[in-house]
Formats: C-alpha cells, structure tokens, sequence
C-alpha cells in the first residue's frame, strides 16, 4: 500500500529544505513536483494541501524559480481562502517578493516593511528570515545601506544567539550570498558580515561535497540519504 500521502508529503519538504540550502534549482524543481503529486492525494477538507504548497513555493522562491512560482501561486492562493495565519502569510511574503524580482521597488519595500513589523511573523522563523533578507536587498536598492542593515542585523543576532544556521540559509542562498558581497560601507558591522559570509561558506561546501555523492530522483521516493540526514541534524 505504501506511505501515507501526509507522510511522503512531510519527507520530501524535509528534503526541500536540505536542497535550498544546497542552492540546487533543479532538485527543488524536482521535489516540488514530487511534493505536488502528494499534495493532490491529500484531504481537501484539512489545511495541509495549502500548508505543503505554500512550503514548497517557499522554497522555489528561495532558489529564484520564478517561473514554476507564477504557475503554481494561483493555487496557493486558492487555498489562502478560509486558511489560518500561515498560508495567507505566505502569499503575502510572495507577492512581495516577487515584486522585487521585477522591480517594482516602491511596491517591494512597502509591503516587506509592513511584514518585518508584522506580528503575523511571531514564530515563523524561515519566512522571518526571507522578509529580512528581502528587505535588506530592496533598501540596498534604494539606495539605504544603512536602513539596509537594520533589517538584516537583528536576524544574523539572532541566528548567532541560537546556532540555527539552516533556519538563515533555508530563506535562500543566492540572496544571502550577494548581501554578504554587498557595498554596506560603513553602515555593516565588519563582525556580522564576517559571520554572514562564513555561512555563505557553509553553503558552498553543502553543494560542493554533493558532487561526489549519487543523487536519489525526487519522483523515486522521499527517503533521506546519509548525508542528507547528517547535514540536517548538524543544522537543526
């Protein structure tokens, strides 16, 4: 009979998780299918369909899939509808997002500047993280190195006090590497961007030693590898 679809659903976005902070576009494409193809075998009348989804675009999002993203969003909004905090707030933190990937800046830092004060975000470190990063992207941008690093301060202070350094690069690598390369002039601390660079590092020995290591398809079952397993819980 196989697995639970609620099961496998849980496993892959274990998976996803493990693979963003590897940065790898092409397996996360890979799980989100996977995860989809659960997603449809799952009770329509719980939340959890949404909840996978709005995890899955998450992690799109955090590898600049926007293609798949704006295929799939229309379906994650469906299931906002009547939907308890998270998945409305996870459209929310899209919507934003994706107005900064077409540069619609004033739209951009509007709505990120209205989440990072939200208290809808108590708790939800990952999107915490994204908005954060986001809005540290969109005020470089604007030109605002220093309003910049009070967005992205107190989340380096934060990752530091708890050690939790995936929950940082589970919100994207690719936007933690450019602000850790980013011209802050004098407004960054030379400690935080030190740290911040060191996970940036972190990352990039995650993709690197994957190369040696043979890759289990998405579509051929949710099981962890070791590795996978091991760089997971050093994270948790």
């Amino acid at each position: 009979m196989g697995e639970p679809a609620s099961l496998q659903a849980r496993l892959i976005s274990v998976k996803l998780t493990y693979q963003v902070m590897r940065d790898d576009k092409e397996a996360v494409r890979a799980s989100h299918w996977a995860l989809s193809a659960q997603v449809a075998r799952l009770d329509r009348s719980s939340e959890l369909p949404a909840v996978m989804l709005g995890f899955s675009l998450r992690a799109l999002v955090a590898v600049d899939d926007w293609q798949t993203v704006r295929a799939q969003l229309p379906l994650l909004e469906g299931g906002a509808q009547g939907s308890t905090l998270i998945v409305p707030v996870v459209v929310r933190v899209i919507h934003a997002q994706l107005a900064l990937h077409e540069g619609r800046l004033e739209e951009a830092l509007t709505k990120l500047r209205e989440l990072a004060a939200s208290p809808a975000l108590a708790g939800m470190a990952v999107i915490t993280g994204m908005v954060r990063t986001r809005l540290a992207v969109a005020e470089l941008a604007n030109g605002s190195p220093a309003a910049a690093w009070r967005a992205l301060e107190p989340l380096i202070e934060q990752t530091v006090a708890s050690g939790n350094v995936g929950q940082l690069l589970a919100t994207g690598v690719q936007t933690l590497s450019a602000l850790s390369q980013a011209a802050w002039g004098s407004a960054a601390s030379e400690s935080g961007l030190a740290t911040l660079r060191q996970w940036v590092g972190i990352a990039k020995q995650f993709k690197a030693s994957e190369r040696v290591l043979p890759r289990m398809p998405a579509d051929q079952g949710a099981g962890l590898s070791t590795r996978e397993l091991e760089v997971l819980a050093l994270l948790a």
